[in-house]
């Protein structure tokens, strides 16, 4: 009965002349009737009059479950969180979006690709990025634009600051490639400058280098230091446990098996053999607690004992040349004078004491063997052949002397005949 009510009047509006105004407010649903539980929000845009079975619906607690998609401008919740979703569902704006499976994995799309996931333990997995490894951050890049600081929160006005409170390694830089090198570069690109400190594995005898780029990536090996000991300066392959291709300039030093002034004193048993040069005083050498020589820093050279150096003059070892006739006449053309070096003189020779000498140019005429001239322009004078002169002078002089005597001799005889 209730039917035919309904049917009848149903027929009469859609003939009678309201039925267009009805057409405006509501479209009358083939579902008729109210169901259970069901939120009745139409079929249409205008709205429905009946309850079709794709409804959401709410129970008597007040909670509304959908069947399909839910779309609203904005989701508003109590904080609780979302519980109980399966894997396929997701929060999706166009090709980025959040999904929340079921199995504890949390991924995160973005432009269409998923590539960040939060995975079942809670670490996060993101582009280049990872810290689901055993030792904790893992990555392929990174990037900071500030500071970096490891092992405190405070890196000061420091870029990069390390800190550690272990006794063990602070950091470690390796390459994980076999015979590969490794190097820690620092540098300024604005400068185009570096300075590069690094591993070379060079077979078995794998060596550290210190490198200076100018421009970067031109580096040039200034310091080598080898797995032997060997320190090399301005070569990569040292000869002895300190090399330099360009020489040196030291304060004090002291070579051999004592350090500076710790071993030259009485009582020493063993060999010891050292050199030592202090700044602006004598370079010494000792062989144990003996002093054998010192080289002033006034020109003198002292030695126990004194007389000449020994030089090697065996026959065994020398082509004779000829006899060497230079004597008395050379040797008395010679100058000796006294004079003092010039102040500020080119070659920094002192110039607060007196010395007896000769003068280079003087001599080169009469012995021109014992006069060179330097790479600088000045000359030198070896007296070697001025003292062997001075022999042939004495055998000279003897030779007159004899033949005097013999004339004295011979005017002595005369006179005694006459008496």
């Amino acid at each position: 009965m209730f039917r035919t009510v309904l049917f009848t009047l149903i027929t009469f509006l859609a003939s009678s002349p309201y039925a267009d105004d009805w057409g405006a407010i509501a479209t009358i649903s083939s579902t008729m009737g109210v169901q259970d539980g069901r939120l009745c929000l139409g079929e249409t845009t205008r709205g429905d009059i009946g309850c079709p079975g794709y409804t959401p619906s709410v129970n008597a607690a007040g909670h509304v479950s959908v069947t399909g998609n839910l779309s609203a401008a904005k989701l508003l919740g109590d904080g609780s969180g979302l519980t109980r979703v399966p894997a396929t569902d997701s929060i999706i704006s166009a090709t980025t979006g959040i999904t929340a499976q079921s199995g504890g994995v949390i991924s995160i799309t973005t432009n269409g690709t998923t590539a960040n996931y939060f995975d079942t333990a809670g670490r996060l997995v993101t582009s280049g990025i990872s810290v689901t490894t055993a030792n904790g951050i893992s990555s392929t890049n990174g990037y900071f634009s500030t500071r970096l600081s490891v092992g405190t929160p405070s890196p000061q006005t420091n870029d990069l600051y390390v800190a550690s409170a272990n006794s063990a390694t602070t950091a470690f830089i390796a390459n994980t490639v076999a015979n590969q090198q490794s190097y820690v570069v620092i540098g300024n690109t604005a400068e185009n400058k570096s300075f590069s400190l690094g591993y070379i594995p060079n077979s078995n005898n794998p060596l550290l280098v210190f490198n200076y780029d100018s421009p970067i990536g031109t580096g040039v090996t200034r310091m080598t230091l080898t797995n032997t000991g060997r320190l090399g300066l301005g070569t990569t392959a040292p000869r002895a446990m300190l090399e330099s291709t360009s020489g040196g300039i030291f304060n004090q030093i002291a070579l051999g098996v004592c350090p500076f002034a710790t071993c030259v004193e009485a009582g020493n048993t063993w060999p010891y053999e050292t050199m030592q040069l202090t700044d602006g005083t004598n370079l010494r050498i000792f062989f144990g607690a003996n002093q054998r020589f010192i080289f002033g820093n006034t020109g003198n050279a002292e030695k126990p004992g004194g007389g000449s150096w020994a030089a090697l003059s065996d026959k065994r070892l020398k082509d004779i040349d000829g006899t060497y006739t230079h004597g008395l006449k050379e040797i008395a053309a010679l100058n000796p004078v006294r004079f003092h070096y010039k102040k500020g003189n080119a070659l920094t020779q002192p110039s607060d004491r007196e010395y007896v000498g000769l003068i280079a140019q003087e001599v080169q005429p009469h012995f021109p063997e014992a006069v060179s001239k330097g790479q600088d322009g000045y000359y030198r004078l070896d007296t070697t052949p001025i003292n062997f002169a001075v022999i042939n002078a004495l055998k000279e002089l003897k030779a007159e002397n004899d033949a005097l005597r013999q004339e004295v001799e011979r005017l002595k005889q005369k006179v005694d005949t006459r008496d």
